[in-house]
Protein backbone atom coordinates (compact mmCIF):
# COMPACT_ATOMS: atom_id res chain seq x y z
CA UNK A 1 0.00 0.00 0.00
CA UNK A 2 2.89 2.20 0.89
CA UNK A 3 4.53 1.35 -2.71
CA UNK A 4 1.26 2.76 -4.12
CA UNK A 5 0.47 5.89 -2.46
CA UNK A 6 4.81 6.57 -3.49
CA UNK A 7 3.96 6.12 -6.81
CA UNK A 8 0.84 8.12 -7.38
CA UNK A 9 2.97 10.75 -5.34
CA UNK A 10 5.63 10.31 -8.39
CA UNK A 11 2.86 10.37 -10.70
CA UNK A 12 1.25 13.51 -9.42
CA UNK A 13 4.61 15.07 -9.26
CA UNK A 14 5.36 14.33 -12.50
CA UNK A 15 2.24 15.66 -14.19
CA UNK A 16 2.78 18.59 -12.41
CA UNK A 17 6.23 19.34 -13.70
CA UNK A 18 5.37 18.52 -16.96
CA UNK A 19 2.26 21.17 -16.36
CA UNK A 20 4.59 23.61 -15.11
CA UNK A 21 7.48 23.15 -18.02
CA UNK A 22 4.32 22.73 -20.85
CA UNK A 23 1.66 24.82 -19.20
CA UNK A 24 -1.99 24.20 -20.29
CA UNK A 25 -2.62 23.57 -23.65
CA UNK A 26 -4.49 26.69 -24.12
CA UNK A 27 -2.09 29.01 -23.08
CA UNK A 28 -0.16 29.93 -25.83
CA UNK A 29 -0.18 29.31 -29.88
CA UNK A 30 2.38 28.04 -31.28
CA UNK A 31 3.42 31.17 -33.03
CA UNK A 32 3.52 33.57 -29.63
CA UNK A 33 5.41 30.11 -28.71
CA UNK A 34 7.79 30.27 -31.41
CA UNK A 35 8.81 34.43 -30.94
CA UNK A 36 9.16 33.90 -27.56
CA UNK A 37 11.01 31.08 -27.98
CA UNK A 38 13.19 33.63 -30.84
CA UNK A 39 13.20 36.41 -28.58
CA UNK A 40 15.63 34.28 -26.21
CA UNK A 41 18.09 33.39 -28.78
CA UNK A 42 16.36 29.23 -28.31
CA UNK A 43 15.92 27.18 -31.51
CA UNK A 44 12.86 25.40 -31.07
CA UNK A 45 13.63 22.08 -32.48
CA UNK A 46 16.82 21.48 -30.49
CA UNK A 47 14.73 22.43 -27.34
CA UNK A 48 11.94 19.94 -28.35
CA UNK A 49 14.61 17.43 -28.75
CA UNK A 50 16.33 17.77 -25.95
CA UNK A 51 13.45 17.89 -23.61
CA UNK A 52 12.40 14.46 -25.80
CA UNK A 53 15.38 13.01 -24.83
CA UNK A 54 15.53 13.67 -21.58
CA UNK A 55 11.85 12.61 -20.78
CA UNK A 56 12.41 9.56 -22.84
CA UNK A 57 15.52 8.44 -20.73
CA UNK A 58 13.69 9.42 -17.58
CA UNK A 59 10.35 6.71 -18.89
CA UNK A 60 13.10 4.32 -19.64
CA UNK A 61 15.15 4.14 -16.05
CA UNK A 62 11.65 4.59 -13.94
CA UNK A 63 9.28 2.68 -15.95
CA UNK A 64 10.27 0.52 -18.88
CA UNK A 65 13.46 -1.33 -17.40
CA UNK A 66 11.47 -2.04 -14.23
CA UNK A 67 8.85 -3.95 -16.51
CA UNK A 68 6.01 -1.47 -15.16
CA UNK A 69 3.42 0.81 -17.30
CA UNK A 70 4.63 4.39 -18.68
CA UNK A 71 2.09 7.06 -17.15
CA UNK A 72 -0.56 7.91 -20.25
CA UNK A 73 0.51 11.35 -19.91
CA UNK A 74 4.30 10.64 -20.32
CA UNK A 75 3.03 9.09 -23.21
CA UNK A 76 1.31 10.99 -24.58
CA UNK A 77 3.86 14.04 -24.55
CA UNK A 78 6.76 11.54 -25.86
CA UNK A 79 4.52 10.81 -28.60
CA UNK A 80 3.97 14.70 -29.17
CA UNK A 81 7.61 15.28 -29.38
CA UNK A 82 8.78 12.75 -31.07
CA UNK A 83 11.69 14.42 -33.42
CA UNK A 84 10.22 14.38 -37.20
CA UNK A 85 11.57 11.09 -39.48
CA UNK A 86 14.46 11.77 -42.13
CA UNK A 87 10.74 11.37 -44.83
CA UNK A 88 9.00 13.96 -42.51
CA UNK A 89 11.61 16.04 -42.95
CA UNK A 90 12.29 15.43 -46.48
CA UNK A 91 8.21 16.30 -47.15
CA UNK A 92 8.48 19.65 -45.37
CA UNK A 93 11.65 20.50 -47.30
CA UNK A 94 9.51 19.82 -50.48
CA UNK A 95 6.49 21.58 -49.26
CA UNK A 96 8.88 24.33 -48.33
CA UNK A 97 10.97 24.68 -52.03
CA UNK A 98 7.33 24.29 -53.87
CA UNK A 99 6.23 27.44 -51.90
CA UNK A 100 9.54 29.56 -52.29
CA UNK A 101 9.16 28.68 -56.05
CA UNK A 102 5.54 29.39 -56.80
CA UNK A 103 5.90 32.52 -55.17
CA UNK A 104 9.07 33.42 -57.18
CA UNK A 105 7.25 32.95 -60.26
CA UNK A 106 4.21 34.50 -59.14
CA UNK A 107 6.87 37.86 -58.40
CA UNK A 108 8.41 37.01 -61.53
CA UNK A 109 5.23 36.98 -63.84
CA UNK A 110 3.92 40.42 -61.84
CA UNK A 111 7.17 41.87 -62.09
CA UNK A 112 7.60 40.87 -66.32
CA UNK A 113 4.04 42.23 -66.80
CA UNK A 114 4.35 45.65 -64.89
CA UNK A 115 7.95 46.14 -66.66
CA UNK A 116 6.13 44.97 -70.06
CA UNK A 117 3.15 47.46 -69.67
CA UNK A 118 5.80 50.51 -68.96
CA UNK A 119 8.44 49.59 -72.00
CA UNK A 120 5.86 49.46 -74.85
CA UNK A 121 3.40 51.83 -75.96
CA UNK A 122 -0.01 51.67 -75.66
CA UNK A 123 -0.96 49.54 -78.78
CA UNK A 124 -4.44 50.67 -80.83
CA UNK A 125 -7.05 47.97 -80.54
CA UNK A 126 -6.46 45.97 -83.81
CA UNK A 127 -9.60 46.11 -86.06
CA UNK A 128 -12.08 43.39 -85.79
CA UNK A 129 -14.10 42.26 -88.67
CA UNK A 130 -17.66 41.33 -89.03
CA UNK A 131 -19.28 39.64 -92.35
CA UNK A 132 -22.53 39.12 -93.02
CA UNK A 133 -24.67 37.57 -95.61
CA UNK A 134 -26.75 40.24 -96.98
CA UNK A 135 -27.06 41.10 -100.40
CA UNK A 136 -28.14 44.97 -100.17
CA UNK A 137 -26.89 46.85 -97.27
CA UNK A 138 -29.54 48.44 -94.57
CA UNK A 139 -29.38 52.47 -94.51
CA UNK A 140 -27.61 52.51 -91.19
CA UNK A 141 -24.53 50.05 -92.60
CA UNK A 142 -24.51 52.18 -95.64
CA UNK A 143 -23.90 55.53 -93.01
CA UNK A 144 -21.49 53.43 -90.95
CA UNK A 145 -19.42 52.90 -93.86
CA UNK A 146 -19.25 56.45 -95.31
CA UNK A 147 -18.33 57.84 -92.40
CA UNK A 148 -15.24 55.46 -92.09
CA UNK A 149 -14.42 55.85 -95.69
CA UNK A 150 -14.35 59.79 -94.46
CA UNK A 151 -12.35 58.79 -91.69
CA UNK A 152 -9.61 57.30 -93.73
CA UNK A 153 -9.94 60.17 -96.53
CA UNK A 154 -9.29 62.42 -93.89
CA UNK A 155 -6.35 60.26 -92.68
CA UNK A 156 -4.80 60.09 -96.15
CA UNK A 157 -4.78 63.59 -96.74
CA UNK A 158 -2.72 64.67 -93.42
Amino acid sequence: MKKKNEENRHTESLEKSLEALFGHEGDLTDAELDEELDACGIDATKLQANVHKQLFDYANHHYRTMDRDVPANLEKTLRALRPPSAAEKAQAVVRTAENLVGSFLDTAKTKSVELLNRALPAQPRPAQFAFRNKKELSAADKDLLHNEQEDVDSSDES
